[in-house]
């Protein structure tokens, strides 16, 4: 009997121990978790408010085109950043459906504003016109140059956009457009005057004015024609800043002056004089009309190409 009452009474110890490492336990977490709760609210996470919406604008629907009608619009992804205007008659802000009126948009340097946005909920559609080019070209300068059945023309023009046609004419014969702002009218008649009339176009199609000159070819049996027969002429510009000492030649430049083509005898030549007036010349040059420039070679001729101390300058 002694020995059964020893172990109930063991028994209960250890159940009455157990309940009592379970309390400790207990009383030890839950100490710890309130001190945690209470350090983390301790904590200043934030100064002032801080405020989460759902966004109160949606920008639907972007078109770009060329706001002729409804089918030359196409939708894009982003707004454009150049070479179109707002359509304020076509573009809208609409809540639940309804237009509204009192919102405003505006674009500038590729970006749109929209003022007077108070109605979460709110759809906005875009529409963007090409900004139409409505300036013409301007012609600043039509030179020709010719020779006894050819006119060759150039143009100097500008635009806000650029040219990008240039268009010729020759008389009353259709205009003929050109591959650039040169063009050369071939198989005409020596010594006849044409009427020249030139304009351009940008990509637009916006038309200059037409700019007019009237131009004769080189007339037949000129004495240039005599004086030039034979003599074997360079192209290319001479550089007349340098003095030249030697025979250089006959050269062949286009005149803007005259028109056609100038022959400037270069240096030490020999094959220049002429006599006229009983007098004796020296040719400097001949101008494209055919004229020449001369240089006083004194009242005798020499041979040998030399010239005399009296010399002076004339010019036709």
């Amino acid at each position: 009997m002694q020995f059964e009452r020893i172990r109930k009474n063991k028994k209960r110890k250890i159940v009455i121990g157990g309940i009592l490492l379970v309390c400790v336990i207990s009383a030890i977490t839950i100490t710890t978790t309130r001190a945690k709760y209470k350090l983390t609210q301790n904590l200043k996470l934030a100064e002032g408010n801080v405020n989460y919406k759902t966004p109160d604008l949606n920008m639907v629907a972007v078109y770009q085109g060329e706001g002729n009608n409804d089918t030359d619009y196409t939708a894009i992804e982003t707004v454009p950043t150049s070479g179109y205007l707002l359509n304020s008659t076509r573009s809208y802000c609409a809540v639940g459906g309804t237009k509204d009126a009192t919102i405003g948009i505006a674009y500038s340097g590729g970006k749109v504003t929209i003022s007077n946005l108070v109605r979460k909920g709110t759809k906005c559609y875009l529409y963007f016109d090409t900004i139409k080019d409505t300036t013409k070209p301007t012609i600043s300068n039509v030179t020709t140059s010719i020779t006894k059945t050819e006119i060759n023309v150039t143009v100097s023009a500008t635009d806000n956009e650029g040219v990008t046609e240039y268009w010729y004419q020759l008389n009353s014969n259709a205009p003929v457009k050109g591959t650039g702002n040169t063009h050369k009218f071939t198989g005409l008649s020596a010594g006849t005057t044409y009427s020249v009339k030139v304009y351009v176009k940008d990509a637009a199609g916006n038309q200059s004015d037409t700019t007019t000159k009237s131009v004769q070819t080189t007339p037949n049996g000129q004495t240039s024609d005599t004086i030039l027969a034979g003599i074997t002429v360079k192209t290319g510009t001479p550089t007349f800043s340098i003095i030249a000492t030697t025979d250089k030649g006959v050269y062949k430049v286009s005149d803007p002056v005259y028109g056609g083509y100038s022959y400037y005898w270069r240096g030490a030549v020999t094959n220049n004089y002429v006599k006229f007036a009983n007098k004796c010349w020296r040719i400097v040059r001949i101008n494209g009309d055919g004229s020449m420039r001369l240089i006083y070679d004194g009242a005798t001729c020499h041979a040998n190409g030399t010239s005399t101390e009296d010399s002076i300058a004339v010019a036709s």
